[in-house]
């Protein structure tokens, strides 16, 4: 076995342990990565509530009992990663990049940000819109707004742009995923633009 599939047994393993722990809270795991952090590895897993928040506990609650479950099967099967490593459960954060059909699907009804290589119609190439879902060649989404910066709106420089604010109120569409740089969560209360 290469290290490669070693790697993709373990998240395969953890992720199907983590779902265990967070299903029965109305969680969803987003995904299992294993990095590395200086000498020591790193898992970390990313949990998602539909329609609510994430809190601190609920990161708290799925960290104790996986660490816990892990623990138990390294006793009954061997170690599962060797060496120390560190647990790390968190939450998907504003403005998680989307990237596969999975999270598409996951985040279906949620605001989104993309940036596109060249102008979509009347939005221009950097807009909000409702993800509506997607798969691997397209994303499809509704109520398309060209995105104004809000720091610039507050200092009263708002650039000219094709299209404006206007929004393409109730249009549904996809967009290919080649002629798109990022797709990311968003939410109109963030402080500062990325």
């Amino acid at each position: 076995m290469t290290i490669q599939e070693k790697k993709e047994q373990i998240l395969k393993y953890v992720t199907e342990l983590a779902q265990s722990v967070a299903q029965p809270l109305g969680l969803a795991v987003l995904d299992v990565r294993l990095t590395q952090q200086g000498h020591r590895a790193s898992l970390e897993v990313c949990i998602f509530k539909k329609g609510g928040l994430v809190s601190l506990s609920d990161c708290e609650h799925v960290s104790r009992t996986l660490d816990s479950l892990l623990e138990q099967e390294s006793l009954k099967r061997g170690p599962i990663l060797t060496g120390s490593f560190l647990l790390e459960v968190v939450s998907p954060g504003i403005d998680r990049q989307l990237s596969s059909s999975r999270e598409f699907e996951i985040f279906a009804g949620q605001q989104v940000r993309i940036k596109a290589k060249n102008n979509i119609g009347d939005l221009g190439s950097d807009f909000t819109c409702t993800l509506l879902g997607g798969d691997v060649d397209t994303v499809a989404v509704r109520d398309g707004k060209a995105f104004v910066d809000p720091n610039q709106r507050k200092r009263g420089n708002l650039s000219k742009r094709k299209g404006g604010e206007r929004p393409t109120n109730g249009a549904t569409f996809k967009i290919e995923l080649n002629k798109i740089y990022k797709v990311n969560l968003y939410s109109a209360d963030l402080k500062s633009v990325r």
